[in-house]
């Protein structure tokens, strides 16, 4: 408690210094729209990225830009396909494996990578930015929090006592609030007493977006194979997310038999780790047997692909989606398209009167 009451006085006086404008927010005439959390992880920020440019990128030109966590190198990039992930991190690693066809990009200081990554762009070009919560140097259009069912921010508290990275009135920056991890079917009392715990403020909107599992395919192969393994076989678990509890239970109801090794988030795999990963599968007495992993921890083991394709062993990734009930998946999209083109049409008119001025 002594060392989170120093973290809440720095974190206070640097919030202060924000909200009186003595240190500076930059704002983008460009659509930006920030997705973020008060948390340390384990919130879903990259699946729901993915989820908005799923949504976006057949209507606008997109770039992603993300600090690029944990990597090994610094200053801006564009990623790349062929990347390693601890050169541009995994998570944009990943969103540009999944969306080659938009901009993906890393750097440490969004007042810089915004401009380099919007540079000659086409107009409508909009910006998602991964992780940009507390970065108050940027005043992103739109910003939307994220928040666990089952380990909301209200129920937190400051690191190191507690995971939150920030005190829960900044929740107040949000204009959007997303219960992630939510049960797919909710009650609206269920629904009722989250938003009167979140407490929200007048301009804010509460969702509710839940997992969806996609079937599993094997990779460090060429093409993408649909396998569906039997009840029966053996299925090592390999993860290292912040969470898989939600995993977890989804693979525990569908196989009889389930191990599981587990790594902490990001955790960059060593020679030694595939070596002790690939004992334990070899431990396994079944017949039918495979390792099961994330598509986030794939961008890590992909440099290890040889050792487990040199002994012959399956292994499978179990994609992960967001989504919303029918209503409020009709209610979010129409938010995100309206903010965009709020945007532009105010740029545009901005435009217009000072070509009119001149």
């Amino acid at each position: 408690m002594p060392f989170t009451l120093l973290y809440g006085i720095s974190i206070a006086f640097r919030n202060f210094l924000y909200d009186q404008k003595y240190l500076r927010s930059i704002r983008f005439d460009i659509p930006v729209i920030n997705v973020g959390n008060l948390s340390t992880g384990g919130t879903g920020k990259t699946p729901h990225v993915d989820y908005l440019i799923d949504l976006l990128k057949a209507h606008y030109p997109l770039g992603v830009l993300s600090r690029g966590y944990r990597r090994k190198t610094s200053g801006y990039m564009d990623v790349k396909t062929n990347h390693r992930a601890r050169d541009v991190g995994d998570e944009p690693l990943l969103l540009k494996w999944k969306h080659p066809e938009i901009e993906v990009a890393v750097s440490e200081d969004r007042s810089i990578g915004i401009p380099s990554l919007a540079s000659q762009k086409p107009p409508k070009f909009t910006v998602l930015l991964d992780d940009a919560f507390q970065h108050r140097g940027i005043r992103a259009g739109l910003n939307i929090l994220l928040t666990p069912y089952h380990e909301l921010y209200t129920d937190d508290f400051l690191l190191p006592a507690g995971n939150l990275r920030e005190f829960k009135s900044g929740a107040k920056r949000a204009d959007l609030i997303i219960v992630t991890h939510s049960p797919q079917k909710l009650t609206q009392q269920e629904k009722d007493r989250i938003k009167t715990k979140l407490s929200p403020q007048d301009y804010q909107h509460i969702f509710f977006s839940f997992l969806d599992y996609h079937p599993l395919y094997q990779v460090f192969k060429d093409g993408v194979t649909l396998i569906s393994p039997k009840k029966d076989s053996d299925i090592l678990l390999l993860t290292g997310i912040a969470n898989h509890s939600k995993m977890k239970d989804y693979l525990a109801a569908k196989f009889n038999k389930l191990y599981e090794r587990s790594f902490p988030d990001h955790h960059t795999f060593t020679n030694q780790d595939v070596e002790s990963i690939i004992n334990t599968f070899k431990d396994l007495k079944g017949k039918d047997k495979y390792i099961i992993t994330t598509e986030k921890d794939l961008t890590r083991l992909f440099p290890h692909a040889h050792a487990f394709n040199n002994l012959g062993i399956k292994v499978l990734c179990l994609p992960i989606k967001i989504n919303f009930e029918a209503k409020e998946k009709q209610r979010f999209n129409k938010t995100i398209h309206f903010f965009i083109e709020k945007t532009l049409e105010e740029y545009l008119t901005i435009e217009e009167e000072e070509y009119d001025g001149h």
